[in-house]
């Protein structure tokens, strides 16, 4: 029930933003007449609602339990399909074919299961590549670009410098972690 009130307030949440934008558009002046009610009342629906999203994902993930098994099932359920962006980014361009040959053995896959594993292993002849790239467990997809850019984004609001290098937290020396002198 508590992610379903959540989604709830994401799906309407728009329409209040919405009316937030076009009050605000609305003004032609510092006070002017309906605008500036509309917007209050339009951002103070809009407080509730994210107020009271964040304490139901609060409460939600107060009781969430990992169930590690259960989610390598799940993912082993979804199968060799599961990971095919992963595949046409890494193993498309070492199969002899390039990318047409995998596209191929993908469309096999989802036709008949099995094919997909077998067909790379036969050709790139490299069974300990093909199990790394089928391996779910350690693919994040694009996360780390999502990460960085929501970074540099948040460095450019602040007014940090994005591209100046973020300082090493441990500090060289002898035997320890971080770069070594020069």
């Amino acid at each position: 029930m508590l992610a379903t009130l959540i989604r709830s307030a994401s799906l309407a949440a728009p329409g209040h933003l919405s009316t937030l934008h076009q009050a605000a558009a609305a003004a032609d002046d510092e006070r002017p007449d309906g605008a500036w009610h509309a917007e209050w009342a339009a951002l103070t629906e809009l407080g509730r609602m994210t107020v009271g999203a964040a304490d139901r994902a609060r409460e939600l993930f107060a009781y969430l339990i990992v169930n590690e098994k259960a989610m390598a099932a799940n993912l082993s359920s979804a199968g060799d399909l599961l990971l095919s962006e992963r595949l046409m980014l890494t193993m498309g361009q070492r199969l002899p074919g390039g990318r047409s040959q995998l596209q191929a053995l993908i469309q096999a896959e989802a036709a008949y299961a099995g094919e997909l594993r077998a067909g790379l292993i036969e050709a790139l002849g490299d069974s300990q590549a093909v199990d790394e790239a089928l391996d779910p467990s350690g693919y994040l997809g694009r996360a780390d670009e999502f990460i960085d850019a929501a970074a540099d984004a948040h460095r450019r609001r602040s007014g940090e410098n994005p591209y100046e290098p973020v300082p090493d937290p441990q500090p060289a020396h002898a035997g320890g972690r971080g770069p070594s002198p020069s």
